[in-house]
């Protein structure tokens, strides 16, 4: 190998003096020098582009923690009202439909159903406060008072709490007395219903506006 150096620098000192061999030897080292260059420059270049691809690989996971965080409050919050709505519906409807027995015939089974969804209700009405508005919650207060008032012989509804007194309304007033008593409250009846149809049109707006 150094006897194939030894005849290259000859070979050049005698075809163009010293000169050439420090231009070659210039050329060639340059030429080296500018291809480790280039490859340190990509090999940083490459480690740079690795360590930012890496940055926002962890800023997007991140986003996408937060997101799915967010997502599941939403639905939560969502759950809770829906869950809401449907207790409020659900002992609003209970008082119409077991009114709607009493109004039909006043038995026994028929009044104490009444009177237990109207317990209900009203825990029904404060709880769901939140979600009913405030002229639909005034209007309720009215008309569930106005229910309390619906008199059964000499008692009023809001009386009939004891088992004593609901055995002495059946049994000294006749059936069809009672019923003919309910039906004189056909105006109570009427503005719950009308009531209950505008509270359906605002839960049903309001659970659109939900989903």
């Amino acid at each position: 190998m150094k006897n194939a150096w030894n005849i290259v620098l000859l070979t050049l000192t005698s075809v163009g003096g010293v000169g050439a061999v420090v231009a070659c030897l210039s050329a060639w080292l340059g030429k080296v020098m500018a291809n480790r260059i280039a490859e340190c420059e990509r090999a940083s270049h490459a480690r740079e582009l690795e360590a930012e691809r890496a940055r926002y690989s962890e800023q997007l996971e991140l986003l996408k923690s937060e997101l799915d965080v967010q997502r599941e409050k939403e639905k939560r919050a969502y759950t809770s009202r829906f869950e809401l709505h449907n207790q409020v519906w659900g002992g609003l409807t209970a008082v119409k439909l077991h009114g709607d027995d009493l109004w039909n015939r006043v038995t026994r089974d028929n009044l104490e159903r009444f009177l237990k969804a109207l317990e209900n209700v009203r825990i029904a009405v404060e709880l769901g406060r939140l979600i009913l508005m405030d002229d639909h919650y005034r209007r309720l207060q009215t008309i569930l008072s106005g229910f309390d008032e619906y008199y059964l012989g000499k008692c009023r509804l809001a009386d009939l709490r004891s088992q004593e007194k609901v055995d002495w309304v059946f049994s000294e007033i006749p059936e069809a007395s009672l019923t003919q008593e309910v039906r004189a409250n056909s105006q109570t009846k009427k503005d719950y219903e009308s009531l209950l149809d505008d509270i359906a049109l605002k839960f049903k707006s309001q659970m659109g506006t939900l989903a």
